[in-house]
């Protein structure tokens, strides 16, 4: 008996979670993919189809009803579903149910390359002098995103961190990895980030994501600040201030816990400035660019 297409998807998602180790917070996300291509196929009457007739046409049909129907509506979000598709497809043809997979010959498109925001020196300056006495929490909140700022550490990580000391450094890692991605991570525990810490009595007090967000959104139009701030802000605010320091980008990876790939994409911004700083810096060493002879 031939199996049902969403039987094969929850197969694909199940084998690839086993055979690739992923993490809980992933699975979560490709079972929520899951439940969005299980409605559109009964939107369209087509739960009990085969993995046969499942066809390009298709694909860009789910991309319509994920425009009208979610939330989220970028074409990285878009692509994922239909590479989750196209993986149980696969599977079908490695079991000999089906000849080729014809949803490769879909061209995804990437969405435009984002402007990555970050706080300059003089808006975190103004995080540094933010007191308020009338309500407390604003004050706890200003405390974790300034952490963030100075260590790079991402929201799940805040409660989850070792202290170690290296010679003449303080580190700030886990051993167990980040949180979301598993990744060990190495950043500088700096004197400012220390102080907060010290202020806090080791430890800072849980405070959920959406009220963390919105309490920061708050400070930050008191502030004078006009960017959308959440708490992810920090850690590109983290690496961009590196990068303007001189960090190359594998070690500012290792500091985010993070690929280099997801760095340069997502946290740090290329300048001219930057490459015209390496060149004079390896002029002034005596290596100046080769010429043709």
């Amino acid at each position: 008996m031939t199996k049902q297409f969403l039987e094969l998807l929850r197969e694909h998602i199940s084998i690839s979670a086993r055979e690739n180790n992923l993490k809980i917070i992933t699975i979560e996300k490709r079972e929520y993919m899951l439940n969005n291509i299980t409605a559109y196929l009964q939107n369209c009457g087509m739960h009990n189809a085969t993995p046969e007739q499942i066809r390009p046409r298709h694909m860009d049909e789910l991309k319509e009803w994920i425009y009208k129907n979610t939330p989220t509506r970028t074409r990285a979000h878009i692509n994922r579903h239909i590479r989750l598709c196209s993986g149980a497809i696969d599977l079908a043809v490695r079991r000999d149910m089906l000849p080729y997979n014809c949803l490769t010959s879909i061209r995804l498109k990437r969405d435009a390359d984002k402007q990555i925001i970050a706080l300059n020196e003089t808006e975190v300056q103004k995080f540094v002098n933010f007191r308020c006495e009338k309500i407390p929490f604003r004050n706890v909140v200003r405390d974790l995103f300034l952490f963030q700022c100075y260590t790079g550490l991402s929201y799940c990580d805040l409660w989850r961190f070792e202290i170690m000391r290296d010679n003449s450094i303080t580190w700030i890692t886990c051993a167990q990895g980040r949180g979301k991605t598993g990744r060990v991570y190495w950043s500088e525990l700096t004197a400012e980030a220390a102080e907060i810490l010290k202020c806090n009595n080791g430890e800072f007090p849980l405070v959920i994501m959406q009220s963390y967000n919105r309490t920061l959104q708050k400070i930050a139009r008191s502030l004078g600040i006009k960017k959308h701030l959440t708490t992810h802000i920090a850690r590109k605010t983290f690496a961009s201030y590196m990068r303007r320091r001189g960090f190359s980008i594998p070690a500012i990876a290792d500091m985010l816990g993070n690929t280099e790939s997801v760095a340069r994409k997502h946290y740090v911004e290329q300048t001219r400035e930057l490459v015209a700083r390496e060149i004079l810096r390896l002029n002034e060493l005596g290596n100046p660019m080769l010429k043709i002879a």
